[in-house]
């Protein structure tokens, strides 16, 4: 699914290598643990020049289990777009992570390993 509309892919599997991106530095910002369960922080000047990202997306600091664990986040992923909103940083993370809708997958863009990876997040209702 892409934006509500039904996309038929070509894909191939493989192994990725072990992450190598230092999430070290700066202040980390929890967004909204109660419902993800993740650590995020806003990139540095350093890690945006490393993974070439000019503005916005979080660097995965800590996952532990629930929602974003079981759609296969990793510590060292930086989260650009969660249900096709564009993440600004740390604290907007937060603001759409409070708002996400239960019960209903929901794409989630990250780069990893300098490349982009959508997964299915859903989140489970109490």
């Amino acid at each position: 699914m892409r934006k509500g509309k039904v996309k038929t892919l070509k894909v191939t599997l493989g192994e990725l290598p072990d992450d190598d991106i230092q999430v070290a530095g700066g202040e980390p910002s929890t967004a909204n643990e109660t419902r993800l369960n993740i650590t995020v922080m806003d990139l540095t000047a350093e890690q945006r020049k490393k993974l070439e990202i000019k503005d916005g997306g979080v660097i995965v600091q800590k996952i532990q289990a629930g929602p974003a664990r079981k759609a296969g986040v990793r510590r060292g992923d930086v989260i650009l777009m969660i249900n096709n909103v564009d993440v600004k940083d740390a604290k907007h993370f937060a603001e759409i992570s409070a708002e996400l809708p239960v019960d209903k997958s929901l794409p989630l863009l990250v780069q990893r390993r300098g490349g982009p990876v959508f997964l299915a997040l859903k989140i489970k209702e109490k």
